[in-house]
């Protein structure tokens, strides 16, 4: 009579047989597995401090220290340096003309990192600065304003500061090349002696303010006469003031010249012409009669004074 058996005990063992074969195999893949360390400092690569525009002004700026992926161990510090962007507020000047070559100040906020100033407008060559002085809050570039000239050059160019890793801030049509002055109508060309002229002169590209911009007439031949302007107003199209023609300056046709502010200059095409003041030699009559004199409180019986405009004597019963 046969009995009933149950599995094998080899049966029942062989799935325990497998998981500590498997164990053994990884113990000797990983034989220092419960000392494992985690990566140290020359096994990751650090990367060069870069620029990180934070979400605000200031957000997060300031040395960061690196840590590896899983957030582990710190494995360097300060690392990672976050910067804000740089911003532009303001330059001066705000215009120059054609070959004008001067330093641009640039104003603003986490300028430091600028290293080069670019000017740029549609169909022209860029301006590029010679050097830069930057500052947490100012920039002095050294600019050169003689690209390759073309009737395009003059009117707003766009400002554009970069740092060395390449964040731009930009102030659009913020500066203006202009051209030279040109004076192209007065309206007076003529004037007296001893007299005080006013004076408009309509144009283009005049620069500066009163104080700094001279209007003069001007006549060249020996001996040279200069009769300066006291100029009011000043546009970028118009001029106004006033001469104070002297009585004693000669009478000659003269150039009439506009020197702005950076010592370029405008000749007026139509002479100035200086004349003479008015004099009076006689008079004639030299005397009116009693009956054409003027009416006054100390008129006679008549009411009329004497030619010679003498009150009459009443009391003498004459006139004469």
């Amino acid at each position: 009579m046969s009995s009933l058996r149950g599995p094998s005990s080899r049966s029942r063992s062989d799935p325990l047989v497998r998981i500590a074969a498997l164990i053994c195999l990884l113990l000797l893949l990983v034989p220092s597995w419960g000392a494992a360390e985690w990566p140290s400092v020359a096994s990751i690569s650090i990367p060069k401090p870069v620029v990180v525009e934070p979400a605000g002004p200031g957000e997060g700026v300031g040395d960061r220290d690196i840590v590896d992926i899983d957030g582990g161990k710190e494995v360097h510090t300060n690392a990672l340096r976050v910067m804000s962007h740089p911003q532009v507020t303001g330059i001066s000047p705000t215009c120059a003309r054609w070959g004008w070559s001067s330093t641009l100040t640039i104003s603003g906020q986490d300028l430091a990192g600028v290293t080069r100033v670019v000017m740029t407008r549609a169909g022209c060559n860029n301006i590029t600065s010679t050097g830069v002085t930057p500052s947490e809050s100012t920039i002095a570039a050294a600019l050169t304003m003689i690209p390759p000239y073309n009737s395009k050059l003059f009117g707003p160019w766009n400002v554009t500061v970069v740092t060395s890793d390449g964040a731009e801030a930009t102030l659009v049509g913020a500066f203006e090349l202009v051209g030279l002055p040109k004076v192209m109508g007065s309206n007076v060309t003529t004037g007296r002696r001893g007299t005080v002229v006013p004076f408009r002169l309509d144009g283009e590209n005049f620069m500066g303010t009163p104080a700094s911009l001279s209007v003069r007439l001007y006549w060249a031949k020996a001996p040279a006469v200069t009769i300066p302007a006291q100029v009011v107003s000043v546009s970028r199209t118009t001029i106004e003031g006033t001469f104070v023609l002297p009585l004693d300056a000669p009478l000659h046709g003269y150039d009439l010249i506009v020197r702005d502010v950076d010592g370029s200059e405008s000749l007026y095409s139509i002479p100035f012409s200086l004349l003479e003041a008015p004099t009076i030699t006689t008079v004639s009559p030299s005397y009116l009669p009693a009956e054409h004199g003027a009416r006054n409180p100390g008129r006679d019986r008549q009411g009329l004074f004497r030619g010679d405009g003498r009150r009459p004597d009443w009391r003498r019963g004459s006139d004469c």
